[in-house]
């Protein structure tokens, strides 16, 4: 015998519909509100969250320009300042305390502050300048190098592309020459801007504090590290065991790759520098910290040394810091502690010495060192 069917059960009137479904959008509208309210507020630079998760350079590049004691840095009969704004190379080269110490003492009338971020080539280094209180009769100091001029640089460096939303509008991500399509669509619509730039270092602030509060504890804000400062080590980790195999894959320049036309993004952020840096009243400088000679004359070719020596010769800007020995570098471009103590006491001399070009030469070839540092190599 069938069971029998039971009835349908009640169906809701048009009236309970019409509530139901006003009910529904101001559950919706709530949620966006406090959605744009959450993004808005906790997520930025300045985030209480996102310090508890503060990582990337260039948030310690931000946090670094929003701290500046301006009134104490320019606590001297002229007040100016010298920026130097780049990459990690001008990091590792440069100790702004001993630079600062030298410049009182010698009652010289500048004084410096140091902002040197991983890959802050000039697209990221252009971001950074509008954060920084420069004034008219100051100067800015911009590190430039070879290997920030490889067409592919942004597929070179694998620079995630919220580290580059982090220090440029949407337009200027947009107008990158080699960033494909679907990164500018991706950029362009990441709306709220905050919410995406910001992200990763809120969730882990935010993680932080989720995983100390049930233990009734509170969690330890992360230390700047190297990213205020600089590395203090002979010779980088890469160097430990001895020569790293894929130095040659990773750094060496292939044939052709140099691009010094607006199609480059750091080459057509150079004409940006330049205009941001002439609105403020003070003067560019692109300063060349040369690599080792091992960089130049094994990771480059002939070509290449010919390109790039036209290129740095044709810029009226352009400032040569001593080229150092080859156990001066901790790799093959970045200054170790010998290499910094040197560059930091020829800023000084160069600043008292009103700002020369300096000459340029290239070391010889007969001074390549394979393993330039103290001691027997490693065995690899």
């Amino acid at each position: 015998m069938p069971r029998p069917v039971p009835p349908p059960p009640p169906q809701p009137s048009a009236d309970e519909t019409e509530l139901a479904v006003a009910y529904l959008r101001r559950v919706v509208a709530v949620a966006v509100l406090f959605f744009t309210a959450w993004a808005l507020l906790a997520y930025r630079p300045d985030s209480p969250l996102g310090a508890y998760g503060r990582k990337s350079s260039q948030s310690w590049m931000l946090q670094a320009a929003r701290d500046i004691d301006e009134a104490q840095l320019r606590a001297h009969p002229t007040g100016r300042v010298v920026w130097l704004v780049g990459s990690s190379i001008l990091r590792e080269g440069f100790d702004a305390d001993l630079i600062n110490t030298q410049l009182e003492s010698r009652q010289l009338p500048w004084r410096v502050a140091k902002f040197g971020q991983d890959r802050g080539a000039t697209v990221l280094a252009n971001g950074l300048l509008p954060h920084l209180p420069i004034r008219e009769g100051d100067v800015v100091v911009h590190n430039v190098a070879a290997q920030n001029f490889r067409s592919d640089w942004l597929a070179w460096t694998d620079i995630p592309m919220v580290r580059l939303s982090r220090l440029l509008a949407p337009g200027e991500m947009w107008s990158l020459p080699e960033l494909s399509l679907p990164d500018r669509l991706e950029q362009a619509s990441a709306v709220p801007f905050g919410f995406w730039r910001w992200h990763d270092e809120t969730r882990r602030g935010v993680t932080a504090w989720l995983t100390h509060l049930p233990f009734g504890q509170t969690p330890q804000l992360p230390k700047a590290g190297y990213h205020l400062r600089f590395h203090n080590y002979e010779r980088g980790r890469a160097f430990r065991r001895g020569v790293p195999k894929r130095e040659f894959a990773v750094n060496g320049l292939p044939d052709g790759i140099l691009d010094f036309t607006d199609a480059q993004v750091n080459a057509a952020a150079l004409h940006d520098m330049r205009a941001f840096v002439a609105r403020t009243g003070a003067d560019l400088r692109l300063l060349e910290i040369p690599p080792s000679a091992f960089a130049q004359w094994r990771l480059q070719n002939a070509d290449h040394r010919a390109a790039w020596d036209e290129w740095v010769m044709a810029q009226p800007e352009r400032v040569h810091a001593p080229q150092l020995p080859d156990a001066d570098y901790y790799d093959r471009r970045h200054p170790n502690f010998r290499g910094r103590a040197t560059l930091s006491m020829w800023l000084v001399d160069w600043l008292a010495s009103d700002l020369p070009t300096g000459e340029r030469q290239r070391p010889p070839e007969d001074s390549v060192k394979i393993w330039p540092w103290p001691g027997p190599q490693p065995e690899p």
